[in-house]
């Protein structure tokens, strides 16, 4: 893989998931990286490699919420109110 194959790879692991998908897989690049024309083909071991030498994604330190469903919401609800009646304020 090129260079600029390589920048077009993280470009897109980069960018919005695409509709449907809650996380990034290493399928979802490659199959983009073809369907957009940048490579005929590639590995999946070769986009994993790619983007570990570029992206490091360890050392974002956010919480991650698939779906925010109002079942999810009431249960964090309920886990915030039992903890503040121990005392625990957030």
């Amino acid at each position: 893989m090129d260079e600029r194959a390589g920048a077009h790879l993280v470009a897109i692991a980069c960018s919005d998931l695409p509709k449907g998908n809650t996380h990034w897989t290493l399928k979802l690049p490659e199959d983009k990286a073809v369907e957009l024309g940048y490579v005929e083909s590639i590995a999946r071991e070769t986009v994993r490699q790619s983007l570990k030498n570029e992206l490091k994604p360890s050392r974002n330190k956010a919480w991650r919420i698939s779906e925010l469903s109002g079942e999810f919401v009431a249960g964090m609800e309920d886990a915030l109110n039992f903890d503040s009646h121990r005392g625990y304020t957030y």
